[in-house]
């Protein structure tokens, strides 16, 4: 726990570097003991031997001490250990003693600070960055001189007595003001830029290239020469040739694993006899890996990938009745999702702390890899997976254990209900609850239901044909329930009831899932979409089910290729309490909507969201627009450019659709949706499309053409 009540998990999702947090008490929770004036008095004649420009005094009113864990061995094992946790190569304590009503005026710092307060109260006025230009941050992180700043009167205030915790993210401005005599330590992690970080390596790897230390060649100065434009500038060609050696990928995975290996010990090396005997086991597991590595069934992979994949032209996808390029595509769909898969899973495991995560996640690979390659497909295509994945990547780029050991139990959750689905599973796997008294079984359509609450943390396995469900944290009694894999499979018509469980259907239409309640979707669907379209309350659903069942019957009965193409990209609706054009990337599979007027309405709605998915998946395996070239590909922000062709294949849905319906009321907005494709049409020559955009753009023109649109 980072304090009580508040776990790192929750820390670092809901505040770090996002907003402040104060917790009353937290000071004494981190430092087990409070700090007196003669305490920091014997610290600041310790620190001043070795180096007396860290101290600051204004006279006797305020007395600033850098590094004053240089003075106590306690505040330097504390530093060593959070230095460990944050992965910050800089990590300190500060202190100021001073009097009344004065501080070191209003100021934002390039690191986070935890304030500690030891005695007296002080108040702190807190801003967010908002009013700082980015110049000036720029000049801040560049180790410029910048002054105090304005504080406005739109701050937030907190009143800290000895005892009490505030963290104070990096580039808030803050100004703290004693009310009497007052005495506070600061935890510093000060933040690192990739100037200062990589340049360095960069400069060092560039050694080894011939091209950057051989001479440079001899340019004849001829500026009649630059003038024709039939001539090459012998200055753009140097740049080329030099820059090229920069997009090799040799020379990124070296800079990789030389910046890796600096951050370790610039963490770690300092006070190693400061960590703890777990703590150094920790780094051990990190930097050496001492632990045995992932174990991987490659034969079985390389069956997978043996046989070979026809080419697309991509002008079929853009309809949706081009059956045999939409199951081309989901085969290479497929192909990237397993070596994301086993990529993530090789990278979490070795940074795993827990013997048992690591044993559970072995064993959920293990478990994999036996089915075949149908079942696997099925199983890696579910937004569930893709969602996981995502989250294991921000927890592994964050390269914190504790996040990426809970995602992997959720990973564990997801594929439980295929794996019930199979032949069983004797090798115990980890898994997180689905809600507090639930387990759901997705793939099953059912969910066990508990008289008591369950743990958040389960272990399960598949024997004699039955479920067992046990405690973890309790050892060998620690089993909760036997539960007949039958019952799984007569219950999800009828349910059934036992003493201590009911096992239920979980609500469906076709194969679409109403995902109402689980705690993987409360806790990691991005905080931005609950703030756009927070979740439809339980009196709101039974309405919205009715319309989502009569809008899908909609579509089957009048549009069979849109209606086959939704059940193939959406296996699970999430409703939110007003309609939303958000739909990222890792969680493609939900659908987000809110109460429409109609099923008509509703129906035109998932038919946008339909063709927007769709797109999503296609930039997986496809680059559309050159200028998403150096963008990340697990999550991003779609371009503007990309966008537009979102729209136009968003349009094209919806008019097939008016047109299998064919109501005469719908003619105006099925106009409105002509006069905007035509817009978005006109728009090619500003657009820097790609090989794969431009055939995607020649099946747009010859789909809209049959509407009488043309470019």
């Amino acid at each position: 726990m980072m304090v009580e009540g508040i776990s790192w998990e929750e820390f670092f999702l809901n505040y770090w570097r996002k907003k402040p947090l104060f917790v009353k008490g937290g000071a004494i929770q981190w430092l087990h003991k409070r700090y007196e004036s003669n305490d920091f008095n014997r610290m600041v004649q310790e620190v001043e031997k070795l180096d007396p420009s860290l101290i600051k005094r204004n006279a006797n009113k305020v007395t600033f001490v850098q590094q004053i864990d240089l003075g106590d061995p306690h505040l330097q094992q504390l530093a060593a250990k959070f230095k460990h946790l944050f992965s910050c190569p800089s990590v300190w304590f500060d202190s100021v003693q001073a009097v009344d009503n004065h501080g070191i005026g209003c100021h934002f710092d390039d690191s986070d600070n935890f304030v500690l307060q030891q005695q007296g109260v002080k108040i702190w006025k807190l801003h967010s960055p908002e009013i700082i230009p980015e110049d000036v941050l720029r000049r801040r992180m560049l180790k410029q001189p910048i002054g105090n700043i304005y504080m406005p009167e739109t701050y937030t205030q907190f009143v800290l007595e000895p005892g009490d915790l505030l963290y104070i993210p990096i580039f808030w401005p803050h100004w703290g003001v004693s009310v009497g005599s007052t005495l506070s330590l600061s935890l510093v992690c000060n933040a690192s830029n990739a100037i200062d970080e990589l340049l360095p390596i960069i400069e060092r790897l560039l050694q080894d290239h011939p091209a950057w230390w051989r001479p440079l060649s001899y340019i004849q100065q001829h500026k009649e020469m630059v003038k024709d434009s039939s001539h090459v500038d012998p200055y753009e060609q140097m740049i080329d040739s030099l820059l090229k050696v920069l997009e090799k990928k040799t020379f990124r995975r070296q800079l990789k694993e030389l910046w890796k290996s600096r951050r370790e010990d610039q963490i770690y090396q300092q006070h190693p006899e400061m960590l703890s005997t777990n703590e150094k086991s920790t780094k051990a597991t990190v930097t050496r890996e001492v632990h045995p590595s992932l174990q991987i069934d490659m034969d079985q992979v390389k069956a997978i990938f043996k046989s070979s994949v026809r080419s697309v032209n991509l002008e079929d996808w853009v309809m949706p009745d081009h059956r045999e390029t939409r199951a081309t595509l989901q085969t290479l769909k497929f192909r990237l999702a397993l070596k994301r898969f086993l990529l993530i899973c090789d990278k979490s495991y070795e940074l795993m702390e827990s013997a048992d995560s690591r044993a559970a996640l072995q064993n959920i690979l293990n478990r994999l890899l036996c089915l075949d390659e149908s079942q696997l497909r099925q199983i890696l295509l579910r937004p569930e997976i893709f969602s996981c994945m995502w989250r294991l990547h921000e927890a592994i780029d964050f390269a914190f254990p504790p996040r990426i050991e809970e995602i992997s139990h959720y990973l564990g959750t997801f594929l439980l209900s295929s794996f019930v689905a199979q032949d069983g599973f004797t090798e115990r796997i980890l898994c997180s609850r689905s809600t507090e008294d639930t387990l759901q079984l997705w793939s099953q359509k059912v969910q066990i239901q508990t008289i008591k609450p369950l743990p958040k943390l389960l272990s399960i396995c598949y024997k004699e044909g039955h479920l067992q469900i046990a405690d973890p944290n309790v050892g060998s009694c620690g089993l909760l329930y036997t539960i007949p894999i039958s019952l799984l499979r007569t219950s999800t018509t009828t349910p059934t009831q036992t003493t201590n469980y009911q096992i239920k259907p979980m609500q469906s239409v076709d194969s679409i899932l109403f995902s109402h309640d689980h705690d993987w979707w409360e806790r990691f669907l991005p905080k931005k979409v609950l703030d756009h379209a927070p979740l439809l309350s339980k009196s709101q659903r039974e309405d919205w089910e009715e319309e989502m069942r009569e809008a899908i019957s909609l579509l089957r009965t009048t549009w069979v290729e849109g209606y086959d193409e939704l059940l193939m990209l959406i296996s699970c609706l999430k409703p939110l309490s007003q309609p939303t054009s958000m739909v990222l990337p890792a969680f493609r599979g939900l659908i987000l909507l809110g109460k429409q007027t109609d099923p008509v309405q509703t129906a035109r709605l998932l038919v946008r969201k339909l063709a927007r998915t769709k797109l999503y998946d296609l930039q997986d395996l496809y680059l559309i627009i050159e200028e998403d070239k150096e963008t990340n590909r697990r999550v991003k922000d779609v371009s503007s450019s990309l966008d537009s062709i979102a729209d136009l294949l968003a349009n094209l849905y919806e008019l097939m659709l008016l047109d299998h319906l064919s109501f005469k009321e719908l003619e105006e907005d099925r106009q409105v949706l002509l006069k905007h494709s035509q817009t978005i049409l006109s728009m090619e020559n500003q657009l820097s499309l790609t090989a794969e955009g431009k055939q995607i753009w020649a099946g747009f023109l010859g789909a809209f053409q049959k509407f009488g649109v043309s470019s």
